[in-house]
């Protein structure tokens, strides 16, 4: 079974071109729960830090969330064309139990005060928290 690293496993690997051919679904439970620690980590460290500038706020968010976006797309994809029992259950373990959970959508100018930022950080930040504490673990 895959662990949480990246040497073993594709999900969590760098990658151009998503590693579909690589990915089981050993993968997704420990790829899918590494990610979601490593965002909010990231997260809190800008929300420590957080600028007034939009290259300092909004770019290092789109990252967060892109990234987050990313793989659960590739999983979303192998599941479509390589259905499996497995793969459908590590799906469901990491599947959010509300999917009313929906990301804020950035509507701010660069001229935005460090308030509407910091708000703004504060709701991308209760999403990843819910979002890690809300999954169903089996």
């Amino acid at each position: 079974m895959a662990d949480a690293d990246s040497s073993s496993n594709p999900l969590l690997a760098d990658f151009d071109f998503p590693p579909f051919d690589r990915v089981e679904p050993a993968h997704v439970r420990p790829g899918i729960r590494a990610l979601l620690a490593c965002l909010e980590g990231k997260l809190e460290e800008l929300e420590k830090g957080v600028e007034p500038a939009w290259e300092c706020l909004v770019h290092p968010l789109e990252r967060i969330v892109g990234r987050l976006d990313i793989l659960w797309n590739v999983v979303d994809h192998i599941k479509a064309v390589k259905d499996s029992p497995d793969l459908r259950t590590a799906v469901e373990d990491v599947q959010v139990v509300s999917s009313s959970v929906k990301l804020p959508v950035i509507c701010m100018d660069e001229a935005a005060d460090l308030l509407a930022h910091h708000q703004m950080l504060s709701l991308y930040f209760f999403f990843l928290h819910e979002l890690s504490s809300n999954m169903v673990h089996r």
